[in-house]
């Protein structure tokens, strides 16, 4: 199904916007009166760019992604001219300390709960069009049959190389060495490459197919689950940065290109970073549209699924330190699994780069998918933050 852009609206605010200006240049009382209309009209405008940029259709959106993922994996280094467009996107990085996470108010970390995401709050059902409703399918993914993948610890992972399954347990077998000094001084890095994908809307049976899955708000995008970590982490004492930039904004191509620029810029300024993480969530489409939703129930909460993959060179990527990424999240994994069965699927082992050759214990995490809910989604940002932060503090001296 295609999505159709509605300009007219945004577009006659904007007209009355101008001529507003126009008519009270002596009235700032007026002007100051209509600056939420103001502020409606700059995201509505802002939302329309993006909009623009994108193939006609949410489903078409979640294609275009992965196509980006692929091209990402053997693009080679961008020359210094990225640099004047990484600088245009929206950005930002916080550091958290432990001694900081005293002083924050805790409503600041209240994340995801707009309006438009209280549908699990018992909201009325969303008033969908009939042909615009596909379904939603909630799926445990957490414990698929053993035999297509490498038992790891507690953890499964899906093995998508050409590598035998003896290699990567060679792989497995060596060592993980970790060493942490001074576990309060930045030792997590956190950035999104896809910043503003969102999740569904609602806890409901059906979606809408018109959505896009995307937000400029940082409160409703991955921004917020990139927060819920650091602020979780932050909590057990473990130094972070969460950058917030939107490296997706306004498109999908070169993201990839412009977050590395943002972590190496990053790496350079905290060298005592330890592990880069780049969060995401998925997205799982079948036949027929139907959207599936990986989810579990922990603590009595509906929780988004998790999947960490680890990037594998296949010869061309220049990504020398790929075993050290794939122990780390192997190890990672099990820890996941040991302490909570159903939180995470399977990691992936992949040939894909995602910026991981730029510094060891890189990996990227996928946090639930467009079906899920913010809500789940950050009943799972906790939950892995916690099990990472036992990881570093027992490889802290």
């Amino acid at each position: 199904m295609r999505r159709k852009i509605h300009i007219k609206p945004i577009a006659a605010g904007i007209i009355s916007l101008a001529a507003a200006v126009f008519i009270l240049p002596a009235a700032p009382a007026a002007l100051k009166a209509m600056q939420p209309m103001i502020d409606k009209i700059v995201q509505d405008a802002a939302i329309l760019s993006l909009s623009a940029a994108m193939p006609q259709g949410g489903l078409a959106l979640l294609k275009e992604r992965f196509e980006e993922n692929n091209s990402q994996s053997s693009r080679p280094e961008q020359q210094s001219s990225q640099q004047a467009e990484h600088e245009d996107a929206q950005s930002g990085s916080e550091a958290y300390s432990p001694d900081d996470m005293q002083s924050l108010n805790e409503d600041e970390y209240t994340y995801g709960q707009s309006s438009s995401q209280q549908g699990q709050q018992g909201q009325d059902i969303p008033n969908i069009p009939k042909e615009y409703q596909a379904p939603v399918l909630e799926e445990d993914m957490s414990n698929p049959p053993s035999q297509q993948y490498i038992k790891h610890g507690g953890g499964l992972i899906k093995n998508l190389t050409k590598l035998t399954e003896a290699q990567v347990y060679s792989q497995l077998g060596k060592k993980y060495t970790l060493s942490i000094k001074d576990i309060a001084k930045p030792q997590v890095l956190i950035v999104h490459t896809h910043t503003t994908e969102s999740y569904n809307q609602y806890d409901y049976k059906f979606y809408d197919t018109r959505n896009n899955w995307r937000s400029l708000d940082n409160n409703n995008n991955m921004a917020a689950i990139g927060a819920e970590m650091a602020r979780v982490l932050a909590e057990n004492g473990i130094g972070v940065i969460h950058d917030t930039t939107q490296h997706d904004n306004p498109s999908y191509n070169g993201a990839y290109d412009k977050s590395a620029v943002t972590i190496k810029k990053l790496l350079k300024e905290n060298p005592t970073i330890s592990v880069v993480l780049d969060v995401h969530r998925d997205a799982i489409v079948r036949d027929n549209n139907l959207l599936v939703k990986p989810l579990s129930v922990i603590n009595g909460k509906k929780t988004s699924q998790i999947m960490i993959i680890a990037g594998c060179d296949n010869g061309s990527f220049n990504m020398s330190n790929w075993p050290v990424n794939l122990r780390f999240a192997a190890n990672l994994q099990s820890r996941i699994a040991e302490k909570y069965p159903t939180l995470a699927r399977p990691m992936y082992l992949t040939y894909k780069k995602y910026n991981q050759n730029l510094h060891d214990n890189s990996i990227l995490v996928e946090v639930g998918s467009c079906g899920n809910t913010m809500e789940e989604s950050l009943n799972s940002a906790r939950l892995f933050a916690e099990v990472l932060s036992e990881m570093l503090i027992s490889y802290s001296n």
